[in-house]
């Protein structure tokens, strides 16, 4: 039985009038259906990718926004807007704020985390990693619950108490790490009007809505020294925003250097 055979798949998909123009090198070279893969510039077609399950959203009782951002074609991220902050996620993680060493874990319902000065607050969610002999809870996302000073009790993600009494016992060692964000002053009434991704070399640039006065002239979130921008040379400032259609931009700033220039400027 002979079998036809494809030297290129270039002309990507055909409509069905062209499907008879065999004496055409687009329809040689053309698909009449093509379901879940790219074609390449160059002939191959190559299967899209899937999807990999990072984390919860911070607030999923509300609508959140998920915004694609692109430093440069090696540097991307997707900026996760909620009711009044944001949350980062790139190269298949979530951005971090530097550790915390836990000293001790209890087994108990909920199990108790000794972490001295953690600073963590209610309703926070954060990474354990590194831990000995409990090693259930290593690489494991938790929302903090009664919080003091020291300690903290563990729920996940939906607020459920963590129930430690069948794991491991804590030997030694661990880590704990708050999720960054910042706060913006973006309701959940403004999530999903028109977004624009631009790139901003002063700094600090004013931008006005009409009868309204300057907003957003000055970064905010604090300091910028944190786990996972630190490939990012301190030259320039992001600045996003959103803005009602026909209207000027809204600038949101977020205080971490570009290295070069923003690859894309996409409006969502």
């Amino acid at each position: 039985m002979s079998k036809p055979y494809y030297r290129s798949f270039a002309a990507g998909e055909i409509a069905e009038e062209l499907y008879g123009r065999v004496d055409l090198a687009k329809r040689q070279t053309g698909l009449g259906l093509s379901k879940n893969f790219w074609v390449l510039p160059h002939g191959p077609a190559q299967n899209c990718p899937g999807f990999k399950y990072v984390l919860d959203v911070k607030d999923s009782t509300n609508k959140v926004r998920l915004v694609g951002f692109a430093f440069s074609d090696t540097q991307t991220m997707v900026l996760e807007f909620g009711a009044g902050w944001i949350r980062f996620h790139t190269a298949g993680g979530t951005v971090l704020e530097p550790t915390t060493a836990i000293t001790g874990i209890t087994q108990a319902n909920p199990g108790v985390v000794t972490d001295v000065a953690h600073g963590y607050a209610n309703g926070q969610t954060v990474q354990l990693a590194a831990i000995g002999g409990m090693t259930q809870l290593n690489g494991r996302f938790v929302k903090v619950a009664g919080v003091a000073a020291n300690t903290f009790q563990l729920q996940d993600l939906n607020g459920v108490n963590i129930n430690t009494t069948g794991y491991g016992a804590y030997t030694a060692g661990g880590t704990a790490a708050r999720v960054y964000e910042i706060v913006s002053p973006y309701a959940a009434a403004d999530l999903f009007d028109e977004f624009v991704v631009a790139d901003h070399p002063t700094g600090h640039g004013t931008t006005r809505r009409r009868g309204q006065g300057s907003f957003g002239k000055e970064p905010f979130g604090g300091g910028c020294a944190k786990q996972g921008f630190d490939a990012l040379a301190q030259r320039r400032v992001a600045t996003a925003g959103f803005r009602e259609k026909g209207e000027p931009l809204f600038h949101l700033q977020l205080q971490h250097g570009v290295e070069n220039r923003l690859g894309r400027l996409p409006i969502c």
